[in-house]
């Protein structure tokens, strides 16, 4: 049986996005507002504060994505901001800093799309070109790299020049459709 929800949240909201403990809304006049745990700055706030309500963000945001515990959006110019928990470099600030506010992260054109997932962010720039930045430990970046996080952006080259992308996270795997094709990669239990 479904029940009707007794107590809007908010309204105007055209889309939603889901971290493990906070959600992300994209309002119709191009607004995000959150709501949740921000123990890891995902929130604005560190420890164990919460936001009961939705709270504007940012303005202007075109796409958007909630991480685990981070989270990121792109604006109308395709400037890509990040913020929440960076213990794998997942904000491609360049270092493992958590950020409790929208930080600029620097690409080589704009940003046209972005996916978070389980402390990783792959961005595709508006060349199709795609950045991969976060935990790579079972290639969860789909990079053959010695190290297990990569804390810039760093393109991944099987997957650029795709015009088309869907990326999905699952747990320690991901999953695409690149093209019209499905590809998955990571941890394969």
């Amino acid at each position: 049986n479904l029940h009707k929800p007794e107590v809007a949240v908010t309204s105007g909201v055209i889309s939603v996005a889901f971290g493990e403990n906070h959600s992300l809304m994209l309002k119709g006049t191009g607004g995000v507002n959150a709501v949740g745990s921000g123990i890891y700055g995902q929130l604005f706030r560190y420890g164990d504060s919460a936001v009961p309500r939705p709270e504007k963000v940012l303005d202007e945001i075109v796409q958007y994505s909630a991480g685990k515990d981070h989270s990121a959006a792109i604006d109308a110019d395709g400037v890509l901001y990040t913020w929440g928990n960076n213990d794998c470099g997942q904000l491609g600030t360049g270092d493992y800093s958590v950020k409790n506010v929208p930080t600029k992260v620097a690409l080589r054109s704009a940003a046209k799309m972005v996916w978070c997932g389980d402390k990783c962010t792959f961005v595709q720039t508006v060349d199709n070109r795609m950045y991969v930045f976060g935990d790579n430990g079972s290639h969860l970046l789909a990079m053959d790299t010695e190290s297990t996080t990569i804390c810039k952006p760093t393109e991944n080259y099987y997957f650029s020049d795709v015009v088309d992308a869907d990326i999905h996270f699952g747990n320690g795997f991901c999953a695409a459709i690149l093209d019209g094709v499905v590809y998955g990669w990571g941890t394969n239990v």
